[in-house]
This record gives C-alpha cells, structure tokens and sequence, in this order.
C-alpha cells in the first residue's frame, strides 16, 4: 500500500489523536492530584499537554469526564500485575498496604474523588464481587462472621491507606511515616487477622457503671 494513501492518512491520524489523547491524561491526573476537580483548570491541563481546549472537550466532554477518564487510567496502571489475594485477608491487607504507599498520587486522585464525585465510575471496580468472596469465607468458616463483609473490607481499606502522604492525620502523627512502612506493615496484618480469625478472643466489653 502506498505510504501516502489514505488508509495510510487515516492510520496516522488516529495515532496522533491517541498519543494527544495520553499527553492530556497524563497532564490532567497532575492538575486534578494536585487541585481536586473543583481547584483544576483545563487551561493549565491544555498548555501542560501542548493542546488545547477544544481538544479536551470533544475527547472527554466535561472536567468531570476528564477526572473520570484519569481515575479508571491511573487505577488500570496501578493494579497491573499486583496480586490482591481475596482468599487470604491477612495477604490481601498486606498487599494492599504495599499498593497505597506506592501510589501517593493515586491515592490523593482517590481521596479527591471521594470528595466531588458521586456515583460509580466506568471502569473502576465495584465492591460487590468482593463483599460477595469475603461472604463465601465467612460461610466456610475460614473467616470469623463476628462482623459484617462491608465492615471488614472498609476496615482493611481505611488501615492500609492511613498512612499515605495524602492522609493528614497521619501525616501529624508520623511525618516520616514511609520510613517506618515495614512496622505498620507488620501491625495492620496482625490487626487484620485478629480481626477475621475464627479463633481469636473478642475483647471483653467493659461494664457500663
């Protein structure tokens, strides 16, 4: 086929508009880690990107688009390749501890989307396969039922990703908190499995008066 053809023309095209496509990406998760959607501007997104305007609308639609756009891409390329066991709570906490501390500028994404952001994002999992997956070990008898799957799995989730940068109390507790990842590490798993292990002794409750 001819170099100049139109099927040639064509082929270019779209590969130009997939790497202007990624250039915006990859300038907005910057902008709305570091602003928020409400704090970003898609000036600022467009120059970092050598784009425009335009651009960004007729790709993404809105800002709401693009921060959607950016949430489901950065978590695609997070998690590739990352073993999340769900059959084993202990190794899944640990894990996922390991993931968030890598990832301090998915976890300020996160964190911003809990903030402006209603509703599920196409592309971003669910919890109900996992909610579903800690009821099947609850069943078995494998995991303790002294607590719900929602709780146990919002637990795991608000432990492990306490201690990144983006979390501020943290970050007043433990300004250096990344130094000493291997000891939360070590104390979120036990935390963990006291928490699911059919065997381990509740605290007792103490008296009222």
């Amino acid at each position: 086929m001819p170099i100049g053809s139109p099927k040639n023309r064509l082929i270019e095209m779209g590969r130009d508009s997939e790497a202007t496509r990624q250039r915006i990406l990859e300038a907005a998760t910057d902008e709305f880690a570091e602003h928020g959607i409400a704090g970003a501007r898609v000036d600022r997104i467009a120059t970092a990107a050598s784009s425009n305007k335009q651009l960004i609308y007729q790709y993404f639609g809105n800002k709401d688009g693009l921060f959607r756009a950016v949430l489901a891409r950065e978590l695609a390329k997070a998690i590739e390749g990352v073993d999340f066991p769900l059959d084993d709570l202990e190794r899944y906490a640990g894990a996922y501890f390991d993931f968030a501390m890598a990832q301090p500028r998915l976890m300020r994404l996160v964190a911003w989307c809990g903030l402006e952001v209603e509703g599920a994002i196409e592309g971003v999992p669910t919890p109900e396969s996992k909610i579903a997956r800690v009821s099947a070990l609850q069943r078995s008898g494998k995991v303790s039922d002294r607590f719900s799957p929602e709780f146990i799995l919002s637990t795991i989730s608000s432990v492990c990703t306490a201690w990144v940068p983006s979390n501020w109390y943290a970050s007043q507790l433990d300004p250096d908190a990344a130094r000493h990842a291997a000891r939360y590490r070590e104390s979120i798993v036990r935390l963990i499995g006291l928490m699911i292990h059919p065997d381990a002794e509740p605290s007792p409750t103490a008296s009222e008066g």
